[in-house]
């Protein structure tokens, strides 16, 4: 039985309705992936300071200067921290880049460093040049430096399939049909043919329906006739079993008849 054109409409609008929940989901998971990747160095680079600041707190005879700067290293490390995580709740609907853009940023925010003041910036560089001036061996710390991306593993080639390639069923060309119709209906701004491209959409859409019920017809009929011959070969088989235990019966002696 066709569709009803209400039924076709209410299809229609759940499809667009789960298309902008499904775009929505899409721009929600990248921009928490972009803030991530944001804040994640940030995170590795307050590790390591937190691990400088421990061991001078274990040695009292160690440089105090170097004990003050990574001690305010550390307490502007976890400062920006906090500050990132509250824009990335409150502006939730906007990329970092974006954010950075509104703020005047020329760098547009790629890097947790470009986030911090220049004069703060500039004063901690020249506190660690001097501690590295000074120190009598080692290199000391090089604040807000930028990591290189991690290299990836080269992707794997892709498999080629060796089976031939089928020409589309009749349902898919349907399919590929009423595609190319709602791209044309997004670009077109003529009413008249947005109409023509919605009822020619749902005559494709009820000629789909029947090609589907009789492809699901066929198959049923192709089970039934392989379920039919399975039984058949069943019976045939307990037949011969049940023919050979008879004949077996058969040629077996009376019993008390002497040998």
């Amino acid at each position: 039985m066709p569709k009803t054109p209400m039924e076709i409409r209410v299809e229609e609008h759940a499809k667009t309705q789960r298309n902008k929940m499904r775009s929505v989901k899409i721009k929600d998971a990248t921009h928490r992936n972009l803030w991530r990747a944001l804040v994640y160095p940030l995170r590795r680079e307050r590790a390591r300071v937190q691990t400088s600041v421990q061991y001078y707190a274990a040695n009292p005879d160690a440089d105090q200067y170097q004990r003050e700067t990574n001690a305010a290293y550390l307490a502007l490390l976890v400062k920006m921290e906090d500050k990132l995580n509250a824009w990335r709740t409150l502006y939730a609907d906007k990329t970092p880049k974006q954010v950075a853009l509104e703020k005047g940023m020329d760098t547009h925010g790629a890097h947790w460093s470009d986030w911090v003041p220049a004069n703060i910036r500039d004063h901690f560089l020249m506190a660690y040049q001097y501690i590295d001036a000074t120190r009598k061996r080692g290199k000391a710390r090089t604040p807000f430096e930028k990591e290189p991306a991690p290299k990836l593993p080269p992707k794997r080639p892709r498999r080629v399939s060796k089976a031939p390639i089928r020409p589309p069923t009749p349902i898919e060309q349907l399919r590929d049909r009423m595609k190319a119709l709602d791209d044309e209906a997004l670009r077109t701004t003529d009413p008249h043919r947005k109409e023509e491209i919605r009822m020619a959409i749902i005559a494709m859409r009820t000629e789909q329906d029947e090609l589907r019920k009789e492809r699901a017809r066929r198959r049923a009929s192709a089970y039934y006739l392989a379920m039919k011959e399975k039984h058949a070969n069943i019976r045939r088989q307990v037949r011969e079993k049940l023919n050979v235990l008879h004949s077996a019966t058969l040629n077996q002696p009376p019993l008390g008849e002497s040998k």
